[in-house]
């Protein structure tokens, strides 16, 4: 009975108490991973964003300068005339 008592008790006080720490530890990690994945998705979103604005603002300038000289862009959107929208890539 002694034996049975000490196990509960070890079990209780000692085995149950570290293993919910080690749970709780991990917990704390993945939500840190997650966390810092959601922040590193958002610099990369925004830097996208910046470039696309970038690119805008060169072929708006593109297009001023070519309509002051008198001439008008190949491509009304100023993009690659063999791109066309919705293309997706060719698989072979």
């Amino acid at each position: 009975m002694k034996v049975t008592n000490r196990r509960v008790n070890a079990l209780e006080n000692v085995t149950i108490p570290r293993i919910e720490g080690i749970l709780d530890y991990i917990s704390r990690e993945l939500d840190e991973l997650e966390r810092e994945d959601f922040t590193r998705l958002k610099k990369v979103q925004a830097s996208k964003e910046e470039k696309i604005k970038e690119e805008q603002v060169k072929k708006e300038e593109e297009r001023e300068r070519l309509k002051k000289e008198g001439r008008e862009m190949e491509d009304a959107k100023g993009g690659d005339c063999m791109e066309e929208e919705g293309e997706g890539d060719l698989l072979f």
